[in-house]
C-alpha cells in the first residue's frame, strides 16, 4: 500500500533542547524513538524530517508516521506509546524550552473524490482519557510508496474560520491542490484534517512531494498560482482562512543513509 492510500497520518512537530550537543543526542534517540513507534500495531512506518523553509515560530523537527486504519491510531495517539520498552529507549536528556511541540492525527479527505466522500472521524482532544489502553507492540516490515523517497515535502497548516463556506473552501482546496502539482518539480498532493490533538494547532494540512531542491523554489514563492484564471483562485469571503503556515522540511531519517545526508541550511519564510 503506498502512502497516498493511507487513511490516517500521525504527525508530531517538536523542538530539540537547546545546544548543539543536546540536540545531536536528542536527535541520536529521535532516530531510535520512530522505529520504537512503528512496532506498535497498525503504525506501518516513521519519516523524519527537519524545516528548511518557513517561519521562524514553527517547531523545527517533524516525524510522520503511517497508520493503517482507524483503529491504529489509538496505539499511535496514546500518551507513552513505548512504554512497555526498556530504560534505554526512553529519553532522559533535557528538554525543549520552546514549548511548541504538538501530536495530531490527521485523516486523508482528498483531493481526489473518492477520498472527499469518506465520513470524518470526530475530532478528539488530546487531553481524552481514551488513551490509556496499550495493546502488545508487534513488528511491521511493510513499505510503503514513494513518500518514503522524497528528500523533500511542502507542508502546508491553515484553519477554516468561516464554517458558513466549508463546503466552497474543501471544492477549491481540492482544485487548489492539483494546481500547485502543476509547478514544475512538485510531484503529487494531499489533504487531510485533523482527527486528534490539541484544538488551537491548525486543522487542514496538505502535504506536497517535491522532486528535487530545485522544486522548493516552486513551492515557496508567494503566489504560485496567480498565472491561473480568476476561477482557479479562492473567492470566497476574505478572512475565511487563518493560522496559517507554509513550511518545507527536508527527510533526515531515520535509516542512516538519510541521517547522513547534509541538511540545507534554514531560510526564514520572514526575511
Amino acid at each position: 500500500m503506498a502512502f497516498e492510500e493511507r487513511p490516517f497520518l500521525y504527525v508530531v512537530r517538536a523542538d530539540p533542547p537547546p545546544g548543539a550537543e543536546a540536540e545531536a543526542a536528542w536527535n541520536d534517540w529521535y532516530t531510535m524513538h520512530v522505529a520504537d513507534v512503528t512496532t506498535r500495531p497498525g503504525i506501518i512506518r516513521g519519516y523524519r524530517y527537519q524545516a528548511v523553509w518557513g517561519p521562524s515560530d514553527q517547531p523545527t523537527y517533524m516525524a510522520v508516521y503511517e497508520v493503517a486504519d482507524e483503529a491504529a491510531l489509538d496505539q499511535a495517539t496514546i500518551a507513552n506509546p513505548t512504554g512497555h520498552l526498556p530504560v534505554d529507549h526512553q529519553y532522559h536528556g533535557p528538554r525543549s524550552t520552546t514549548g511548541r511541540n504538538s501530536r495530531m492525527a490527521y485523516q486523508r479527505v482528498g483531493p481526489e473524490p473518492e477520498w472527499s466522500r469518506r465520513p470524518l472521524r470526530p475530532y478528539q482532544a488530546e487531553s481524552s482519557p481514551a488513551k490509556a489502553i496499550m495493546m502488545p507492540a508487534q513488528n511491521r516490515a511493510e513499505s510503503s510508496g514513494s513518500f518514503e523517497d522524497r528528500q523533500f515535502l511542502y507542508v502546508v497548516r491553515m484553519d477554516l474560520l468561516n464554517r458558513e463556506v466549508e463546503a466552497d473552501f474543501n471544492r477549491w482546496y481540492n482544485m487548489h491542490v492539483e494546481d500547485v502539482c502543476t509547478r514544475p518539480g512538485i510531484e503529487q498532493g494531499f489533504r487531510y484534517q485533523a482527527v486528534f490533538g490539541p484544538t488551537e494547532q491548525a486543522q487542514h494540512m496538505a502535504i506536497y512531494e517535491l522532486a528535487d531542491e530545485a522544486a522548493i523554489e516552486q513551492a515557496i514563492i508567494p503566489n504560485p498560482l496567480g498565472h491561473l484564471p480568476p476561477e482557479r483562485q479562492w473567492n470566497g469571503p476574505a478572512g475565511s482562512m487563518g493560522n496559517t503556515s507554509r513550511m518545507v522540511f527536508q527527510r533526515i531519517g531515520p535509516e542512516p543513509e538519510w541521517a547522513a545526508r547534509p541538511v540545507l541550511p534554514f531560510r526564514s519564510n520572514e526575511a
